[in-house]
């Protein structure tokens, strides 16, 4: 039965019912979880009826022990169906992560396999004797089968009352159409970071266990406190279901001690002890640290047996990476001439621009990805624009490959508007539909009405196909944008309690006047529906110079409303210190006092997104993170802007100091030896802003060579990133930071038709002044020729 059915079937599902002593007050927060098995009838066909028999005791023994060890309990069964509920998310979602792990690892023959597919929710359901109804339960039914085998799906607000789990990450699976829901359900599925990153050495699934392990001995440790409390002082017994966490803990533990042992003897691992003398968690540390050793020597002898090249596999690894973004930047200029807002191509956008993102961080900070894994991330996009494209030598099997793997990805409504030739890539014809085969039933969905849109959160246009910055316009980059498109913002569903979860704006911190816009304009994004990279190339592309005005003086530009866009700063420590925004006024509060004035608490308020924030360690990723969304399209402020032709170099620059100043002044440079020359650029930045340099090709027909150096008080600094334009792509490949040295860019102008650089102050309480270099030679010509600066005159 599937869970969906068994959620509507309600009392007359057979199962066990909660003890009395965990009923939960009527409105209480409850968590959710359904689970069914995946591949159950194939597995009784191949093994038999009593084989099927006794995998389904050992599944449901194994369901009903990690739910008990997490303190949990079952609400209902039918047949390989669970219903369960927990009083908290955090402990839901640790429990389904490890009953997928005990699942997979009871499962080492050959054959076919049975997995999970887990379903959560987090509401506030109907309770009657022991029963839950409503909304939140149904819900969880649908997201269950929605997950595929192995896989657990939670609610969007799941995901957000979580938190943050050790070696647990979320992955946005963007909007689902369940039935029974007007709206699409935004899912995100759960993985273990040693899943997520392939890690699959025996000591990697062991740590996990152990962490696991480790957090509830220290949450049922405080519970027994309690308990013990209440014993001594009112003779109060404790929680039946406190027992059976015990006894659910013990059983884990002595499977665990089991499996380290067995991986011990498998590693090679010299074992002094039998598994029943280990009493502790610490006594199995040792063991496994040893595992973890001899499991790295079998690894490091494989590699140097094989003969790995490691330079090789990065250089595939960034050829992957730039194919990906020559595929993610052809996504983002496709358009629906017939309906500019189609929420289907919004999100579908919105995904290309999250994973353009985390592409752009793969070569410099994973170095375990590979070229595979980017390939195979790519490849639904790729597939979405062979059918936007519609090749004529596309035959029937490979045609309906790809509507299958769009429509999975992407859902029906995309795939109906791409096969039926209503999308189209921005600079290239519109493809005629009667050259593409129209899919099965059903028909098309017509998009409903679009709601009046909010101004905050209208998305850049699709970008060109090619972008040339105009010579006498600097900034934006573009030289010709498409209609602005409508975002449609989806309404939060009916009985959904994920607005009440969202921390609202504390009355107290009113005054503020940055916080507050930031503040509210990051709520009402939340409940939008809208991607991170989406909403942060939005922002930018309203606000082209957000980034180099602080935030604390962001009030005083565009009447208020650049305030609010900071919203995309207060996401970024979010992400970093989760549930950072709930307490970040009591806690500044504490710091300036109770009743402190607007002038007191603003500064608390900024040394908390500084200190808890760590503003000072990660502020050069949230420059990277906006450089990668708004270059070139839509384009940011640019302070500088170098244009190279052939017979002349042309450098514009704004004479005015004030931020927003449209106005810019212009030097052509024609003799050589001044074109030769450094071309030096001082900045000047307040804390915790960015300003952008760019080095663009003009009416060019050789190749130049770029030598970029930045210093800072005459010493070399690393506090910038570059970017480079390829000349057949929107984006080469991922910003690099530049180092002590400087950079170097050869073949400009041939291989590369701008580099954008982005110099960035991370220190939260000092202007900065640095000096950008740039020197520009034809290609070939040595780099030490003597060299003056044009500004000073003096030969380097």
């Amino acid at each position: 039965m599937s869970p969906s059915a068994f959620a509507e079937e309600g009392k007359g599902a057979r199962g066990s019912r909660p003890p009395t002593d965990v009923a939960l007050p009527l409105g209480a927060t409850v968590t959710i979880v359904f689970s069914d098995i995946r591949g159950f009838t194939e597995y009784t066909d191949q093994y038999g009826d009593e084989a099927a028999y006794r995998l389904l005791q050992q599944h449901n023994g194994a369901v009903r022990n990690q739910v008990d060890l997490f303190g949990g309990y079952v609400v209902k069964t039918q047949g390989d169906s669970f219903m369960v509920a927990f009083p908290t998310a955090r402990s839901a979602i640790q429990c389904a992560v490890s009953v997928q792990r005990v699942l997979a690892s009871a499962q080492t023959g050959a054959g076919t396999r049975i997995a999970l597919g887990i379903g959560i929710n987090t509401g506030e359901p109907i309770q009657e004797g022991g029963d839950f109804f409503g909304s939140p339960v149904n819900l969880a039914a649908r997201i269950c089968a929605a997950a595929g085998p192995g896989q657990i799906f939670v609610s969007e607000t799941t995901r957000y009352v979580t938190g943050r789990i050790e070696a647990v990450e979320f992955v946005d699976r963007g909007l689902h159409d369940l039935k029974g829901f007007q709206e699409p359900q935004r899912l995100y599925e759960v993985r273990s970071v040693d899943e997520a990153r392939g890690a699959h050495g025996a000591g990697q699934d062991l740590s996990a266990e152990i962490a696991a392990l480790a957090e509830r001995c220290r949450s049922l440790g405080a519970e027994l406190v309690e308990a013990s409390q209440a014993l001594q002082g009112t003779g109060e017994l404790p929680a039946a279901a406190l027992g059976r966490q015990l006894g659910a803990l013990r059983v884990a533990f002595g499977g665990l001690c089991s499996r380290v042992f067995q991986r011990a003897a498998q590693a090679g691992v010299n074992i002094t002890q039998s598994a029943d003398r280990i009493a502790s968690l610490a006594e199995l540390e040792p063991l496994l640290e040893a595992i973890n050793q001899a499991e790295a020597g079998r690894v490091a002898a494989r590699e140097r047996a094989a003969g790995e090249d490691d330079a090789s596999r990065q250089a595939a690894l960034e050829a992957a990476v730039q194919r990906a973004m020559g595929v993610l930047n052809r996504v983002l200029a496709i358009s629906h001439p017939e309906d500019p807002a189609f929420q289907a191509l919004l999100e579908c956008q919105a995904k290309a621009s999250e994973l353009r993102l985390k592409l752009s961080r793969v070569a410099s900070t994973n170095r375990d990805y590979s070229a595979h894994r980017v390939d195979e991330a790519t490849k639904p996009f790729a597939d979405l624009l062979a059918l936007v494209d519609g090749q004529d030598d596309v035959d029937d099997e490979r045609w309906m490959a790809l509507e299958e793997s769009v429509g999975r990805v992407f859902g029906r409504q995309l795939l109906i508007a791409a096969s039926r030739g209503r999308l189209v890539v921005a600079g290239g014809a519109r493809r005629a539909r009667a050259q593409v085969p129209a899919p099965a039933a059903p028909p098309r969905v017509e998009p409903r009405e679009a709601p009046t849109p909010s101004p905050t959160y209208q998305p850049a246009p699709p970008p060109p196909a090619a972008v040339e910055v105009p010579r006498a316009e600097p900034v934006p980059v573009e030289t010709h944008r498409a209609e602005p498109v409508r975002e449609t913002r989806p309404e939060p569903p009916a009985e959904q309690p994920t607005e009440s979860l969202l921390p609202t704006l504390d009355p107290r911190a009113a005054g503020v006047t940055w916080w507050s816009a930031a503040h509210r304009e990051w709520t009402a994004w939340k409940s939008s529906g809208m991607a991170t990279a989406h909403a942060l190339r939005a922002a930018i592309a309203k606000h082209p110079y957000l980034l180099s005005v602080p935030i604390t003086q962001s009030a005083g530009y565009d009447e208020g409303r650049l305030a609010g866009a900071y919203f995309v700063l207060l996401n970024h420590v979010e992400n970093v210190s989760p549930s950072f925004l709930r307490h970040a006024v009591e806690e500044a509060l504490q710091q300036a006092g109770p009743g402190a004035d607007p002038a007191a608490l603003g500064p608390a308020l900024y040394e908390l997104l500084v200190s808890k924030g760590r503003l000072r360690q990660t502020y050069a990723d949230f420059v990277r993170d906006g450089m990668v969304a708004a270059i070139p399209i839509p384009g940011v402020w640019a302070d500088a802007i170098v244009t190279e032709h052939e017979d002349s170099t042309v450098i514009t620059t704004r004479p005015s100091r004030e931020i927003g100043d449209a106005a810019e002044q212009s030097r052509e440079l024609t003799d050589v030896t001044e074109r030769l020359s450094e071309h030096r650029i001082a900045l000047t930045l307040p804390a915790l802003t960015a300003r952008f340099v760019c080095i663009r090709r003009g009416e060019l027909r050789e190749a130049r060579d770029i030598v970029i150096k930045l210093t800072e008080g005459g010493e070399p600094s690393t506090a910038a990133w570059a970017l480079s334009l390829r000349s057949d792509q929107l984006m080469a490949a991922p910003p690099k930071r530049c180092g002590a040295e400087g950079l170097s860019v050869e073949g400009f102008g041939k291989n590369y038709r701008a580099l954008w650089l982005t110099v960035f102050n991370s220190d939260p309480a000092l202007d900065k002044t640095y000096e950008l270099t740039a020197s520009l030679c034809p290609q070939g010509v040595p780099s030490s020729t003597p060299r003056r600066s044009v500004f000073t005159g003096r030969s380097r």
